[in-house]
């Protein structure tokens, strides 16, 4: 038993330790967030989705995708589109095309070759249904944050 409290704590020890360094680390140098650079990986010549689109980001993952070369871009959400989303759309000229309605239903996207989708699982009532319904319209790389 002596045995197994002395890896407990040992363990405890060196995940408080990583995850000082880690925090560290983004102090010192700063952390560029991995999502864009996600996107631009597999957006490029692809059909791009993000579910999900406009709570707090207000459509950026989906201009992301439109200026990183996706083929077309559509942008999902239960909510209304946002002022600043409507404004950016207008400044970039863009053509990301913006639907109002549940990722649930069948009728209201398609599948597309990169389906970006953050910030949604926590909100939805059924996640498990939620995930099968993001792979459904998946046909290459689902983005999952």
């Amino acid at each position: 038993m002596h045995g197994l409290k002395a890896s407990v704590v040992f363990v405890a020890l060196l995940a408080r330790t990583w995850i000082a360094s880690a925090r560290l680390r983004r102090k010192l140098v700063g952390v560029k967030t991995p999502r864009e650079e996600l996107i631009r990986r597999y957006a490029p010549a692809s059909s791009f989705a993000d579910v999900g689109a406009m709570w707090g980001v207000h459509g950026r993952m989906a201009f992301v995708a439109e200026e990183s070369g996706a083929s077309s871009v559509t942008a999902l959400d239960v909510m209304s589109p946002t002022p600043e989303y409507i404004a950016e759309h207008a400044r970039r000229g863009s053509a990301v095309h913006f639907v109002q309605g549940d990722v649930h239903d069948a009728a209201v996207i398609g599948p597309h070759e990169v389906v970006w989708c953050a910030g949604v699982l926590y909100h939805a009532p059924s996640p498990l249904l939620t995930l099968e319904r993001l792979r459904a319209i998946t046909q290459g790389v689902l983005i999952l944050a």
